[in-house]
């Protein structure tokens, strides 16, 4: 393939990701009145179905095209993994799509400029097409774990605040609202969430429950379970909390000191990668030259 081809062909591959592009961001607000007849056709001939199963056909419906390019149970982790982390830059399954026909298609087109290099810069441009394609499903995976990952290291600090407020004579929604605007980070913003569900006309209970579900950390969803049942048994709140926030506690202290027993075993492939062959150079170096000499 000639180098004139080869640049057409990548031209062609640009302009055909720009393209895919601009009509995966306008498609939606051209056929917003298709989608909404969509919606309605759909809850009038169903139903019975599920509000889960209503809402993945409504998302299907508001893909379009794009739905063909990862399967349902891809878009539903898509999904699943943008509220774990929070939604990050108000991006949506639609976009992280858009992203990975752009990317796909960025890849391809490196495919086609190096396949004619030799067999090693062939393989790499077929590494950068898989790469254009989980890219985005890796970072934001990587971001929402890293979310989770502050929410649980968040928790007991939080959980202490809301023990003072708790303790002083505040109620537990009292206390968990004043937390929410004083405190930072993505537990507060959950917990804020939480307090706005309520003030709306939610029950707490769902509410609560509705927290848990935003996350995956296993010490929240204790709470939760914990304050839920103690408000259908009569509990006082206060010992809940007090208690909670002890584990919690506990519960970093406990896995902090199993991350500071892993830097041994962490440390062995380092060492024997960077640090002993270069003991090494050092030690048998004069001796060899002596040798040889």
């Amino acid at each position: 393939m000639g180098p004139t081809l080869m640049l057409l062909l990548g031209l062609v591959l640009v302009l055909g990701a720009v393209g895919c592009g601009v009509l995966a961001v306008v498609g939606t607000s051209l056929g917003s009145s298709r989608v909404v007849r969509a919606r309605l056709v759909a809850d009038r001939t169903a139903p019975t179905a599920t509000p889960a199963r209503r809402s993945s056909s409504r998302t299907s419906t508001e893909l379009g095209v794009l739905r063909y390019v990862a399967s349902a149970s891809s878009r539903a982790a898509t999904a699943r993994h943008l509220e774990l982390a929070g939604h990050p830059g108000a991006w949506s399954v639609r976009r992280i799509l858009v992203a990975k026909v752009v990317l796909t298609l960025v890849g391809v087109m490196v495919f086609v400029l190096m396949s004619g290099q030799g067999v090693f810069l062939g393989l790499m441009g077929l590494v950068a097409i898989g790469l254009g394609y989980v890219a985005p499903n890796v970072l934001l995976k990587g971001r929402a774990g890293e979310r989770q990952a502050r929410i649980q290291r968040q928790l007991p600090d939080i959980l202490d605040q809301v023990t003072i407020s708790v303790e002083s004579g505040l109620s537990l929604e009292a206390a968990l609202n004043r937390t929410g605007r004083n405190a930072t980070g993505p537990l507060a913003e959950e917990v804020t969430r939480t307090m706005q569900d309520v003030s709306l006309g939610m029950s707490r209970r769902d509410a609560y429950q509705a927290l848990a579900a935003r996350t995956e950390v296993d010490e929240l969803a204790k709470f939760v379970t914990a304050v839920v049942q103690a408000e259908e048994f009569g509990v006082p709140v206060s010992t809940i909390v007090r208690t909670q926030a002890g584990e919690m506690r506990v519960r970093r202290r406990v896995r902090a000191e199993g991350k500071a027993h892993q830097v041994s075993v962490k440390m062995i492939f380092p060492l024997m990668v960077c640090v002993m062959p270069v003991l090494f150079i050092v030690i048998l170096a004069p001796a060899l030259m002596n040798a040889m000499g």
